[in-house]
């Protein structure tokens, strides 16, 4: 009876849940209403219809969004704007009438010929990256208010790259992030009059709705080149700062931050194009938020009082980090900086066989401390090979170049090989191939064909100041040989059983004897000693048999 009860109840249930369901699947609905395609839902059962434009399908230009649409007989209020503009190129204005509370996610994003845009005052939500990216926006006006407040969210307006001024409405009442970044045009931010919960103060706005402020929005087209966050404004101490706050900023080089901020919100310096210091002067680490200093300009460094702040920098997470460390140094002030040095050990390898007629050499960092550049000089017996290529073999290393001459006999390479860019040596305590040398073997090439490294020279990365002066290392110099084998061992022009027969009257002959003059033209293998494995060679490449 107890399971014949359960499952009486479960089905019951379930064909609740499915009527619910098959409810709400019928209350949705799409319309047109001229160039717009309009949505009615519901996200629940019991909730309330929304109506919202869903999808446009006009030629451009100004446009106006319709104010209700008829569904099923009943003539509804449109409400919100959903992902409908995302990637248009072909408007230039939009006009949002009375009655909207809502601007969707992406809404408008990436809308590039976006020029002007009016907001209602009913309007209560701007959701994130609802006009990001329209870098053509240039005029953002906000009617006046009739709904209570609006909340604006990250990154509404987001590299809107023309906009040099906006007002924010007096309804402006909750944003945690930065709603501007990336508007690098941006000099002016100010409030309409009656604002209780945010105020600008000298075009930077702050969130005073409680008894402390936090900075929210620093805009973008500030020519400073230094700023420091004030301890205090319009009476109240500023200890915060809201997510994204200076991110992608491309003007400011050094920011200090005052002691008085014990909270530092995510991405708050986050790519700062020009940046080269961030002051704490905080003797107690502030709380930080994820990617704070992460992806900043090359060279850039958090300049901290002790290791107590230097510390809280360091991620104990694999999933959180907090600066980049290939960009930027924590750096404890008053302490002399750490050195860095430049070391390398350098080797030249032949390919064991010939190649396409070429003779093949890799050169190998045995091991290297912030390695940037490379020189080499090798040289090769002219009468032996042509000039050849360089290849780098090391994606690490982005540039190279070569130059050949002739001298005393000698061919001789020049090479040099770079990585480009402000960015740390490359360091490896392990064997890795730098380059690779090819040298076409000329017609009447034998016997052992070598690269010499005459000279080599590694410089880096050195100090603090990223200064490559003083950063020079010597590398030792190094040899390598392919061998190429005449099997005419008398030079007679003819590989035959006379070649066979002056190898035997050497043999057992080895490169300590004082006969090896002679027999040396014998070892056609290069082993340094004449035995039946030459005879072999010798016999399996005969001529006339």
């Amino acid at each position: 009876m107890k399971n014949l009860f359960k499952k009486t109840m479960i089905t019951m249930c379930s064909a609740v849940m499915l009527m619910g369901i098959g409810a709400v699947s019928a209350n949705a609905a799409t319309t047109t209403v001229g160039d717009f395609t309009v949505d009615r839902s519901k996200s629940g059962y019991s909730s309330p219809y929304v109506v919202s434009i869903s999808a446009y399908n006009g030629k451009g230009g100004e446009i106006t969004l319709p104010t209700t649409a008829e569904i099923n007989g009943t003539e509804y209020q449109i409400t919100s704007v959903g992902n409908a503009f995302e990637g248009n190129e072909s408007i230039t204005g939009v006009t949002i009438p009375d009655g909207y509370t809502e601007i969707g996610l992406s809404a408008f994003k990436d809308c590039t010929g976006l020029q002007s845009v009016e907001i209602p005052g009913s309007v209560d939500m701007i959701s994130s990256s609802a006009f990001s990216g329209c870098t053509m926006l240039n005029t953002v006006n906000f009617d006046n208010d009739t709904a209570a407040s609006l909340t604006i969210n990250l990154g509404a307006f987001a590299n809107c790259t023309a906009l040099t001024s906006i007002e924010l409405p007096a309804r402006l009442s909750s944003t945690r992030y930065n709603f501007l970044y990336g508007c690098d045009a941006l000099t002016s931010i100010t409030m309409k009059d009656g604002a209780q919960k945010f105020a600008a103060v000298d075009n930077v706005l702050y969130n005073v709705s409680s008894d402390e402020a936090v900075m929210v929005v620093y805009p973008g087209g500030k020519t400073e080149t230094e700023y420091t966050i004030p301890t205090e404004v319009n009476g109240k101490a500023v200890t915060s700062t809201a997510m994204h706050l200076f991110r992608n900023n491309p003007v400011l080089k050094k920011v200090t931050v005052p002691a008085s901020i014990t909270s530092l919100g995510g991405y708050t310096f986050n790519g700062m194009k020009a940046i080269e210091e961030i002051v704490l002067e905080h003797e107690t680490a502030p709380s930080i938020g994820s990617e704070i200093c992460t992806e900043m300009n090359p060279g850039s460094k958090v300049i901290v009082k002790n290791e107590e702040v230097a510390k809280a920098f360091e991620s104990t997470s694999a999933y959180t980090k907090y600066y980049t460390p290939e960009n930027t140094t924590i750096t404890v002030a008053g302490q002399t900086p750490e050195v860095k040095t430049v070391s390398a050990s350098l080797s030249v390898s032949a390919e064991p066989e010939i190649k396409d007629g070429k003779a093949v050499y890799g050169i190998y960092l045995d091991n290297a401390e912030n390695v940037n550049t490379v020189l080499l000089k090798v040289s090769f017996d002219a009468a032996q090979v042509s000039e050849g290529t360089v290849t780098v073999a090391n994606d690490k290393f982005t540039s190279r170049t070569s130059n050949w001459t002739e001298e005393n006999g000698k061919l001789i390479l020049k090479a040099y090989v770079g990585i480009t860019g402000n960015v740390s040596g490359f360091s490896s305590s392990e064997k890795t191939k730098l380059a690779e040398i090819a040298v076409p073997l000329k017609a009447d090439a034998e016997g052992n064909i070598t690269a010499q490294i005459t000279d080599a020279k590694a410089a880096g990365v050195v100090g603090e100041d990223e200064s490559a002066m003083n950063g020079t290392v010597t590398i030792g110099t190094s040899s390598a040989s392919v061998f190429v084998p005449s099997y005419d061992v008398n030079s007679d022009g003819t590989v035959d059983i006379i070649d066979i027969t002056e190898a035997q009257r050497y043999y057992q002959a080895a490169s300590s004897d004082e006969t090896w003059a002679k027999a040396k033209a014998m070892d056609v293998n290069g082993d340094n000693k004449v035995d039946i494995q030459d005879y072999i060679d010798i016999f399996n490449h005969l001529s006339d048999f």
